[in-house]
């Protein structure tokens, strides 16, 4: 009850290039800054809103560690979710500017920093998902999706720290990356590379 959602819309709004462009700009923000602080996740199930508060801690590119507490405070669960690797073949922005109609609207607070609300009507017209965008890092501080009945998930900052990284991927490192994530475990075993079945038991 006492989580603030930002506004759904604020001033100058821009069609789907700007949109497109800014939920690039927010895929790439990942990469290149360090985000803390703690957000609210809220589930819309019947005819009643989940909610639960979660202390994300991003680790360099390597994860984010998340924690979430109970009402009292204490972490009932923490762990680490690893850096996301994007497959070959279409980007997700890609995916989502051939699913919705896009556009934009700036000027609006969240976790006390400006931001840039990027709407996705479906084909009925009706609002399916909104993502607010930091307009000074392009970090995601809020999302939403809904449904029929209005609200279904939100995900969100209530308090926030977002600080740059220091440098970037070595080239050598980056196209390291880029390649593993495209070959097959067996081909890189016969390589020689160890991949295991399972990491930390998962």
């Amino acid at each position: 009850a006492d989580v603030a959602r930002p506004s759904p819309g604020g001033s100058h709004r821009h069609g789907e290039a700007a949109a497109v462009a800014l939920l690039r700009r927010a895929l790439a923000a990942g990469r290149t800054t360090k985000v803390v602080g703690d957000q609210a996740v809220l589930a819309h199930l019947e005819d009643r809103t989940m909610a639960a508060r979660v202390h994300i801690d991003t680790r360099s590119r390597q994860g984010t560690q998340v924690s979430v507490f109970d009402p009292d405070g204490r972490v009932l669960a923490s762990s680490v979710a690893p850096d996301q690797v994007t497959a070959d073949g279409a980007s997700p922005v890609d995916l989502i500017a051939g699913a919705y109609v896009l556009s934009t609207s700036g000027d609006v607070q969240v976790a006390g920093r400006l931001s840039t609300v990027i709407e996705a009507q479906d084909e009925h017209g009706e609002v399916a998902k909104r993502w607010w965008v930091d307009d000074a890092t392009g970090v995601l501080l809020w999302q939403e999706s809904y449904d029929d009945d209005g609200l279904s998930t939100a995900a969100g900052f209530t308090d926030v720290r977002v600080e740059p990284y220091a440098g970037g991927l070595p080239p050598a490192v980056s196209r390291l990356a880029t390649s593993v994530a495209s070959a097959h475990a067996a081909e890189l075993s016969s390589s020689g590379w160890s991949c295991s079945d399972e990491l930390v038991g998962l």
